[in-house]
């Protein structure tokens, strides 16, 4: 009790030097901050390195990428839209044959999945409203088996080299990374001063201008790592997983629809470069996809981008 009192008759008495020793504690705790914060971001930044790995790195060809994709079928002449029909003799003294029609064959409404009719699945625009059926959380997010048998490997005849005139993307599946996410539309705006990119919240964004999918051209997309300040979310927070498992030789599936058809990416590679490094938007002459981010999580000095090529699309 006696400890309680002198306190409080030395802040009555001594005020100056109470608030000297508090200024002084807190001055402390920031320069511990600030020197924690450089050192984390001098560490993360001294290891960026690690997260640039070339495919020749991953030892991935396209021959592993689209290996377990359906072939497409050769184009074939159309067959004749009449109906054909079946002669069928009718039993009985003086009876005339008559014909019947076969019956026609039972549309499957869901060729990603073989199940049959069901309108719950589909919204009016015929776009899968639940996208879990893409990934099976029971096997490590991997794709289920019968999604990835309806992929059909691209062919150039598919390609649509129709620059930014295709439906623009709409959805986004990583399962390696346990990743599903809207996208959003961003574009050029002019702060005042200079012009910059739109950013997306807790979405990720594609970049208006770029190839969309389906086309011959980069399409480019970018997310925050993190955002602890402007409270815009941390969409590729794990974006950067993508490259040990590159490293690794593994094959990482990113899923795409736009429209109503689904597309099937695979990382080939990951590159860091500075903000001022523009080179993601250049076009390009085959369907590749780059996702970019800050890098790293801390000093936001470099751009981490993960770079994929299209292998395989399902049309629905």
């Amino acid at each position: 009790m006696d400890r309680f009192i002198g306190l409080w008759a030395l802040i009555f008495v001594r005020p100056l030097l109470v608030l000297g020793v508090l200024v002084a504690a807190i001055g402390v705790l920031l320069v511990l901050f600030s020197v924690g914060y450089f050192s984390v971001g001098a560490y993360s930044e001294a290891k960026l390195d690690d997260l640039a790995v070339t495919q020749e790195e991953s030892g991935l060809t396209f021959e592993d990428l689209t290996g377990d994709l359906l072939t497409p079928e050769p184009t074939v002449a159309p067959l004749p839209t009449s109906t054909p029909t079946v002669a069928a003799t009718v039993s009985g003294p003086g009876s005339a044959p008559t014909t019947a029609t076969p019956p026609s064959p039972t549309e499957d409404n869901d060729p990603l999945t073989g199940d049959e009719d069901d309108s719950g699945l589909y919204d009016e625009y015929g776009i899968l409203r639940d996208y879990s059926h893409y990934v099976s959380r029971a096997d490590d997010g991997t794709l289920l088996g019968p999604i990835r048998e309806k992929f059909k490997a691209v062919t150039e005849d598919e390609l649509m080299d129709t620059y930014g005139r295709e439906p623009r993307p709409h959805h986004i599946i990583i399962p390696a990374i346990d990743l599903e996410s809207n996208i959003i539309d961003l574009n050029i705006v002019w702060d005042g001063e200079t012009t910059e990119w739109e950013t997306a919240d807790h979405a990720v964004g594609f970049h208006v201008g770029s190839a969309t999918p389906g086309e011959i051209g980069n399409t480019v997309m970018s997310g925050h790592v993190n955002s602890p300040f402007a409270g815009e979310g941390s969409i590729f927070a794990r974006l950067d997983e993508i490259a040990p498992l590159l490293r690794r030789g593994e094959i990482v599936d990113i899923i795409v629809t736009a429209g109503g058809d689904v597309f099937l990416y695979r990382a080939t590679d990951t590159t860091v470069v500075l903000p001022e490094d523009v080179d993601v938007f250049d076009y390009s002459d085959g369907p590749t996809l780059s996702l970019v981010t800050c890098a790293p999580a801390t000093t936001y000095s470099h751009r981490f981008i993960v770079n994929a090529t299209l292998v395989g699309v399902s049309r629905l």
